[in-house]
């Protein structure tokens, strides 16, 4: 139950700093007669923001990994994959592009916290109360739902390590890493052979 708890409180408190941000994007985006965009430092704060929101959880969830090995991780990997598109944004943070994306990537984070909640809720008091929340069901099919099913689970978290850009950029640095340390290996095995 403590763990609950403590999951609990910062996903709460994460949830403020990305409703705020993604707050701050739709005011932004509203703003008549106006081209809507973020400048350098509008986007280093935001971001900084977002990322730190997202860490937070993603370093608690990680470590008690082992409570619901499929749900933390798909959970951890849908935030890291988030974090590491709102630091791409940093290639282009004047266009108009960048501002919608920061918008959707903070639904998106919104969306994941609550669906981990309620995943979250159901694991620890289910069975007390013999009752179990809903997942939440987008209008948009094509959005992507967190829910406690082991396949819909296992579908979310191939997506996340294999076909989102976080996904991607983890096997390409990965396959990099392999070929790198195979090669100063054979090497280090060549020298020292008389």
């Amino acid at each position: 139950m403590q763990l609950f708890k403590d999951v609990s409180l910062l996903i709460e408190h994460s949830s403020a700093v990305i409703r705020e941000v993604n707050s701050y994007c739709n005011v932004k985006k509203s703003i008549p007669d106006q081209v809507a965009t973020l400048d350098h430092n509008e986007y280093l704060d935001l971001s900084h923001r977002v990322i730190q929101a997202i860490l937070i959880i993603v370093s608690k969830v990680e470590s008690h990994e082992i409570v619901h090995l499929m749900l933390f991780k798909t959970f951890r990997y849908s935030l890291q994959s988030i974090a590491h598109d709102v630091m791409k944004l940093r290639e282009n943070t004047t266009s108009t592009t960048c501002l919608n994306k920061m918008k959707n990537y903070t639904s998106d984070v919104s969306c994941y916290l609550g669906d981990f909640q309620i995943c979250f809720q159901n694991l620890a008091y289910g069975d007390i109360f013999k009752s179990k929340i809903t997942a939440r069901e987008p209008i948009d099919k094509s959005l992507r739902v967190i829910e406690d099913d082991p396949k819909k689970l296992e579908r979310l978290l191939n997506y996340f390590e294999n076909e989102s850009n976080w996904g991607v950029s983890c096997k390409k640095y990965e396959s990099e890493a392999k070929v790198q340390f195979s090669s100063s290996r054979e090497t280090r095995t060549k020298n020292r052979l008389p």
